[in-house]
């Protein structure tokens, strides 16, 4: 039995130790758990510590507290079934068990168990004691369950882990070893000659050398081998090793990774080959676009050779002297060594050799058949230009004597019209091997053309009936003619102008002032001319550049009057923009072109009307697609077998009986095909005696029966923009993840027509994530290429976040390739699209994903 008081004991058992409370004091004094039981295993004594650690102040009076009543259950049943018969044999006993505290808490200890004779072969009484060892158990489970992790992560990175015991041999596998070499663990177990036998023997002498080196450097080592797996197949293997040194310093183990980089070595060839097919395609293409570049400065230089030998022949040079001057220019431009022009002499087989360049002898005449016995007759005879390549091969006819007697190789021969009947030949002559491509045959041809023009002339001055026929001709070149010579006038225009301009700021008497008003009025409509003429010729050649945009008819009508209005109103005309329902029409077209042509016809209407006239002009859907702007006048109307005749240029009318005529006679023309490019429609009816309507129908920006309240600015006394006039419709967001600024301009013009779409941008794939974080898009558009990121790890942490997982991300880029397309399908991408992409593919996506 024990006392109350901690660590007394009571009815101890007799001690033989000669100094029982010095020992009473060491056990008193201990941090160890010590207790003594009787042969019944009652416990008769614990020290303070001990209670103390069972968390109790003392042991009941006169209770007997049992062995088991202070040890967790299974560790009395080791006691009682393993260390009581283990201490009463061998005298002690020691193991690791748990107390359990008052509070039901166990407490890892080691403990010993010592059984005290009686000197008679019998137990007198038990000792035992406990030491805490909690903290050492929860470093042990902390280390089992790092263990356990890091092997997980070593599996899921797919990589191997190896210890090599340097002075065994023996090698330890850990992670994914049969995913990497297809053998189990058991099946390695030859530690690094096993290792060494799967290396290829190629690579056995190096994998050595950097083992060797790694050892004499202390240094890690790092090489790629070829590995031979089970299944014989070869992979591309990185090792990576770090040594570790005993106390002595001695290596002792190298602990690293392999793992497999065969995609990454054949990413990088097929990156590679890539790369030196890329090279040699820009290498090609450079000499391509230099060889282009030579053509097109040859090609230029032909054209302005071309235009300036026209303008000569335009100031009434005499034909002799242009004939001599066309075979200088063949020779310079057309880089030749001869050049010459023979006139056939009608009725006979000779040419009369009119000019030439280059030759060493200008015989006056020589016979050439013109029944294809020479390069010269068969040219007048076929009636179109002729290229012989090499005069050594060629079969169609012989060369001539002056060609072989110069050393002719290659030659090029148009022939020379005048009044529709051959006149001669103009040729150029190459004493090398050469090839004429189209250009040369053009520029040669647009030479002979303009001799051809300038001997129609000439012999028109002579017969009425030439003359006619020069008439036609000219007629015909027309429009060619003056679009090349109005870019001539200009500079000479354009002086006249400025000067006249300076003068109208300086003091002159009424006659100067008056003179200098009809200069100035002329060259204003000599530059009106030139220019109506210039956008004719653009708009026939199909040059004329148009950009089309959204644009409010209204506003753009009520500013074409206001423009008009100093016209009209010397002669007391009224205008009015009358608006049937149409106050938000809005049209897809060139601004500035548009207004141009819509100028013209109200500019008309005010002209050709009677003095306090009226203008109206009305706007209208003419059908769903098209609006309709008309413009009436109370003009005296037009006879109906004139209106046919409006639109030709350069025709002209009487606006009064007094015959007196006004304009160039191209307005309208240019109206009409001016329209004609903007995708829209012109047409008149009159009445004469009560007025005309002209009206014009082009594209409507969208579908009438769609359209919607126009975007209006507001003025600057406004602080409230108007209420809309169509139901609100949630905005929807698109996220467009680009590097390029100009994907960006682009995409943003092709949602202009998504009113619903609100278009969220960024240039970074890490502002990209934090956009999607914060607006959720309905669709994000990735490029792949990106200044901070890959458009591959945007995705990855797109889809690796709940908050983005769910967001439809389509990937544009140009780089597509069915390995990449499915690799992003399955990192996630809901699809790919291909640069340059559809605008209407674009759009569907679009309302696919982000739909009203």
């Amino acid at each position: 039995m024990l006392e109350h008081a901690p660590g007394k004991v009571l009815n101890s058992p007799p001690h033989r130790e000669a100094s029982p409370a010095r020992m009473m004091q060491i056990l008193q004094s201990t941090t160890d758990f010590v207790a003594m039981m009787d042969r019944d295993l009652s416990i008769t004594f614990i020290n303070k510590s001990g209670l103390e650690m069972l968390g109790i102040d003392d042991l009941d009076g006169e209770q007997t507290t049992k062995l088991e009543d202070v040890f967790a259950p299974w560790a009395y049943l080791i006691l009682s079934a393993q260390a009581l018969a283990a201490s009463r044999e061998n005298g002690s006993w020691t193991g690791e068990t748990a107390l359990v505290t008052r509070d039901g808490r166990e407490l890892p200890v080691s403990q010993v168990l010592i059984a005290h004779g009686d000197g008679k072969n019998g137990i007198e009484f038990y000792s035992t004691i406990c030491r805490d060892i909690s903290e050492r158990k929860q470093r042990e489970l902390e280390q089992i369950e790092w263990s356990n992790r890091y092997d997980a992560a070593i599996r899921a990175s797919g990589q191997v882990m190896f210890d090599w015991d340097s002075t065994t041999g023996q090698i330890d596998y850990g992670g994914a070893i049969e995913r990497l070499t297809g053998y189990r663990f058991n099946e390695l177990t030859g530690g690094m000659n096993q290792l060494k036998s799967l290396i290829h023997p190629d690579d056995r002498e190096r994998f050595q050398a950097s083992i060797e080196s790694a050892i004499a450097g202390r240094e890690s080592i790092k090489t790629e081998v070829r590995l031979k797996r089970k299944d014989d197949r070869e992979i591309q293997a990185k090792i990576e090793g770090y040594f570790f040194l005993d106390r002595l310093g001695r290596i002792g183990r190298m602990v690293g990774f392999l793992s497999d980089v065969t995609a990454e070595h054949i990413y990088e060839r097929s990156l590679q080959l890539s790369h030196e097919r890329l090279e040699h395609s820009v290498a090609e293409r450079t000499k391509d676009l230099e060889k282009a570049n030579a053509e097109l400065l040859d090609s230029a230089r032909q054209q302005e050779a071309v235009a300036r030998f026209g303008h000569r022949a335009i100031t009434g040079l005499d034909t002799s002297e242009l004939i001599r001057e066309s075979v200088e220019i063949v020779r310079s431009v057309l880089h030749v060594d001869l050049a010459s022009v023979n006139e056939w002499i009608p009725g006979t087989e000779l040419f009369h050799r009119r000019a030439c360049a280059g030759w060493p002898f200008a015989n006056a005449e020589f016979e050439a058949s013109t029944d294809s016995n020479s390069q010269s007759g068969f040219t007048i005879a076929a009636g179109v230009p002729v290229i012989s390549r090499d005069y050594n091969t060629e079969t169609r006819f012989p060369p001539s004597a002056a060609c072989r007697a110069a050393g002719v190789r290659s030659a090029l021969t148009v022939p020379i019209q005048a009044n529709s009947k051959p006149f001669g030949v103009l040729g150029g002559f190459s004493l090398v091997q050469r090839d004429f491509g189209p250009e040369d045959v053009a520029f040669i041809q647009g030479i002979a053309n303009i001799l051809s023009a300038a001997i129609d002339r000439s012999r028109a001055e002579e017969s009425a009936r030439r003359a006619q026929s020069e008439a036609e001709a000219a007629n015909r070149a027309k429009s060619e003619f003056l679009s090349r010579m109005s870019h001539e006038l200009r500079t000479p225009l354009n002086a006249i102008l400025g000067f006249t301009q300076l003068l109208e700021i300086e003091q002159h008497n009424a006659r100067q002032a008056e003179s200098i008003d009809h200069i100035s009025r002329a060259g204003r409509n000599l530059l009106t001319l030139i220019n109506e003429v210039l956008d004719i010729a653009r708009i026939d050649s199909g040059r004329m550049s148009i950009k089309p945009e959204p644009v409010e008819l209204t506003p753009l009508l009520l500013g074409v009057t206001t423009q008009l209005q100093g016209l009209a109103a010397p002669r007391r005309i009224t205008m009015h923009v009358i608006e049937d329902g149409a106050t938000n029409a809005i049209v897809s077209t060139d601004r500035e072109r548009f207004k141009q042509a819509i100028t013209q016809i109200v500019e008309n209407a005010i002209h050709y009307n009677q003095d306090g006239g009226k203008v109206t002009i009305t706007v209208a859907m003419s059908s769903a697609d098209y609006w309709k702007i008309s413009v009436t006048d109370t003009g005296a109307g037009i006879p109906p077998e004139l209106i046919s005749r409006l639109f030709v240029p350069f025709e002209r009318f009487a606006q009064s009986e007094g015959g007196t005529f006004t304009g160039t006679g191209l307005g309208l023309a240019l109206c009409q095909r001016l329209i004609k490019a903007l995708d829209g429609r012109i047409g008149v009816s009159s009445t004469v005696g009560l007025g005309s309507t002209f009206w014009v129908e082009i594209p409507a920006l969208v579908s009438v029966n769609e359209q919607s309240e126009p975007p209006r600015e507001a003025s600057e006394d406004e602080s409230n923009p108007p209420a809309p006039m169509v139901p609100e419709v949630p905005l929807k967001t698109v996220l467009y993840v680009e590097d390029d600024i100009a994907n960006f301009n682009l995409l943003h013009r092709i949602l202009d027509t998504r009113k619903h779409v609100r278009l969220a941008s960024c240039m970074l794939g890490k502002g990209a994530l934090k956009l999607a974080m914060e607006h959720q898009p309905a669709l994000i558009l990735l490029d792949l290429n990106l200044p901070d990121m890959t458009g591959e790890e945007v995705l990855q942490e797109l889809k690796a976040s709940p908050q983005t997982a769910s967001i439809p991300v389509i990937v544009v880029t140009g780089e597509v390739m069915g390995e990449r397309v499915e690799k992003l399908v399955a990192r996630g991408a809901t699809g790919v699209m291909e640069k340059p992409y559809r605008v209407q593919d674009l759009l569907k996506l679009v309302d696919r994903y982000a739909p009203k």
